[in-house]
C-alpha cells in the first residue's frame, strides 16, 4: 500500500534501520503527538508547508486567549495545557496534518457534511439519555485512533511489540489498541477502535482497520467516520527520536475521496499518567438531571 501523501524532501532519505530483538522495525517506547498543527489547515496558511516565522506569528495570535471577563472558570489558562509548536519536517512547517486534498480541508460530500452537522448538533443538544451523549464526554474514546490524534493534554502513546501483535496504549482515556500481525481471521465484533491487522514491509508497519462501533461519535472534535470506514496507517521510524506516521481514510458515505494525512510522533521520557476521566466529574449526570428538570418545568407550565 503506497499512500503517496507528499512528504517533505528527504523525509525518508536517511532513515535508520533500527530493529528490535525479534528482528522487527523497532517502534517501542513512549511517543508524543503534541503539536500546534491541526488536522485541517488554518486560514493563515495557503499551502502544505509554511515558514517558521509565519508559524510563530500564528502561535502568538492563538496565545492571546479570551478576554479575562470571558474566562470565569480559568480553564483557558489552567496549568494542564501544554506548550505546543508546529510540526517541522526538514526545516519546513507542516501547516495541517491533512495533505490530500491539497487545500488541507476535509472533502465532505453534501450528504456527508449534513451527517457531520447533525452529529455535532446532537452531541451538543441531545440530552434524552446517557447513550445519546458524545463518546468523549462519556470517557469511552479518546485519541487512540485509528487514526491517532493530537491534543493539548494526554497526547502520549506507548507502543509495545510482540511476535504476533503490536499494542498502542493511549494516555488519554487509557485506550488499549491491539494490532494483529498477519492475515485477517474470523468474524470481528464492532468496537471503538475497530479491528486492526498489520504487517511489516521493510522498515514500515502497515495497518488496516475496519469494524467501527456504530455509536462512535465525533473523533477528537474534528471529523466523523461511519461504521463502514476503512483506515490505513503507516508507522516508520525515521530517526532514534521520531516516527513518521501516515494515514488514509476511505469512507465514501461521508467523503468525496480518500483523504490522507501525516503526523510526527516524538520520543519522550515524560511519564504517562492515569487518565481518571470520571473522577470527580459530575458533568454527564448534571447535564441529564438539568434536562429532566427543564422537561418537568415545561410540563408543569403546560398543565396550568
Amino acid at each position: 500500500m503506497a499512500l503517496g501523501i507528499g512528504f517533505a524532501p528527504n523525509a525518508h532519505a536517511s532513515a535508520p534501520r533500527l530493529r528490535n530483538s525479534l528482528g522487527q522495525p523497532d517502534l517501542e517506547g513512549v511517543w508524543s503527538s503534541l503539536s500546534a498543527t491541526r488536522l485541517e489547515r488554518p486560514k493563515e496558511f495557503t499551502g502544505q508547508w509554511g515558514a517558521p516565522d509565519q508559524a510563530k506569528a500564528v502561535l502568538a495570535r492563538r496565545k492571546k486567549g479570551p478576554p479575562a471577563n470571558d474566562d470565569k472558570v480559568g480553564q483557558f489558562t489552567s496549568e494542564w495545557w501544554e506548550d505546543e509548536a508546529f510540526t517541522v519536517i526538514d526545516g519546513r512547517v507542516l501547516t495541517s496534518f491533512l495533505v490530500d486534498p491539497p487545500d488541507g480541508k476535509l472533502p465532505y460530500s453534501e450528504k456527508g457534511r449534513a451527517i457531520m452537522e447533525a452529529k455535532v448538533k446532537a452531541m451538543e443538544e441531545d440530552t434524552s439519555a446517557y447513550d445519546s451523549r458524545d463518546t468523549f464526554e462519556r470517557c469511552l474514546y479518546g485519541i487512540g485512533g485509528p487514526p491517532l490524534g493530537s491534543a493539548s493534554i494526554g497526547a502520549m502513546f506507548r507502543i509495545l511489540q510482540t511476535k504476533d501483535q503490536v499494542g498502542i496504549l493511549s494516555e488519554m482515556m487509557h485506550d488499549m489498541r491491539l494490532i494483529e500481525l498477519g492475515p485477517r481471521h474470523g468474524p470481528q465484533l464492532a468496537s471503538w477502535t475497530g479491528a486492526s491487522f498489520g504487517r511489516y514491509e521493510g522498515e514500515t508497519l502497515i495497518v488496516e482497520t475496519k469494524g467501527f462501533h456504530p455509536l462512535l461519535s465525533i473523533r477528537d472534535g474534528d471529523f466523523y467516520l461511519t461504521p463502514d470506514a476503512i483506515v490505513r496507517e503507516r508507522f516508520r521510524r525515521t530517526s532514534p527520536d521520531q516516527i513518521l506516521y501516515e494515514w488514509e481514510i476511505e469512507d465514501p458515505a461521508i467523503y468525496t475521496q480518500v483523504w490522507r494525512a501525516m503526523m510526527v510522533l516524538n520520543r519522550t521520557d515524560a511519564p504517562m499518567f492515569e487518565y481518571a476521566c470520571h473522577e470527580g466529574n459530575y458533568g454527564l449526570a448534571d447535564i441529564l438531571a438539568g434536562a429532566r428538570e427543564e422537561e418537568k418545568a415545561k410540563a408543569e407550565s403546560v398543565g396550568k
